[in-house]
């Protein structure tokens, strides 16, 4: 592949990151972005993506489903892997949130739901027509959500 521009490797480490984070493999990545997979590999360790990845891998509807998995353990007489209390603190957190601040926070959750799930449908393609109208599909959306998120995130500052 040709040597490519600062802006453009930029851009090509963002989206990596972003896949990388959903933990697509480096293979798909590579090919969803058009870099190397050994230059995948350079720029996950370099920008520690594996901590950015489990950093970020909690969403509120996630803390939602730990709160109702830990009532369910609690309520059939086993001791839950998380605290009560640390998920009471959890959900207190959230609840001090903004309306404005949970709002993008769901529609995070939504546009990330989104992307994954035609990510994973283009990795579950067999041909290659197939597989590329799926990140087209990706690479397409992606600015138009990313601009979405950031219009909003600059209405509540």
């Amino acid at each position: 592949m040709a040597r490519i521009s600062d802006h453009d490797r930029t851009k090509k480490q963002a989206q990596a990151r972003e896949l990388y984070i959903k933990d697509l493999s480096i293979t798909f990545i590579a090919e969803a972005v058009q870099v190397k997979a050994d230059t995948l590999k350079i720029w996950a360790k370099e920008g520690q993506w594996e901590d950015i990845k489990r950093a970020n891998n909690i969403t509120p509807s996630q803390i939602q489903n730990m709160i109702l998995q830990c009532a369910e353990t609690i309520k059939q007489g086993k001791v839950p892997a998380v605290s009560p209390d640390q998920l009471a603190k959890l959900a207190s957190a959230f609840e001090k949130l903004s309306d404005k601040h949970k709002h993008l926070g769901y529609m995070i959750d939504a546009f990330t739901e989104l992307r994954t799930h035609i990510l994973q449908k283009a990795q579950a393609q067999d041909a290659s027509k197939d597989k590329e109208k799926y990140l087209v599909m990706a690479q397409t959306l992606t600015p138009i959500t990313d601009e979405i998120i950031n219009t909003k995130f600059k209405e509540i500052q």
